[in-house]
């Protein structure tokens, strides 16, 4: 419900913690606890890629809810906004899921 925006803060907050609590962080550590987010079409895509990985992301539409939150264009619409390249369009509405439900 909350978009994608807060996983840079997240990252950021838990790299910091994690010696203090005897451990360390991998790089990639959502992909590595399988740990996937949906984002919505006007996430800035591009700048959480950056700091989270291509891998771990789905699009999130609400379809079925009948509220502000529900977008049913937000395939073609993340595809047509210029935001990211096709190959960051195929990861979040074919590679990822894919993943994520292990097909």
């Amino acid at each position: 419900e909350g978009a994608a925006q807060w996983i840079p803060y997240a990252l950021n907050d838990l790299q910091r913690r994690m010696p203090g609590l005897g451990g360390g962080m991998t790089a990639d550590v959502l992909r590595a606890n399988r740990i996937y987010v949906t984002c919505q079409t006007d996430d800035d895509i591009a700048y959480l890629m950056d700091h989270a990985g291509e891998g771990n992301f789905l699009i999130g539409t609400d379809y079925g809810h009948n509220d502000q939150s529900s977008e049913l264009e937000a395939l073609r619409n993340l595809r047509s906004g210029g935001r990211i390249t096709p190959h960051q369009y195929q990861q979040i509405t074919y590679d990822n899921p894919k993943a994520f439900y292990g097909l």
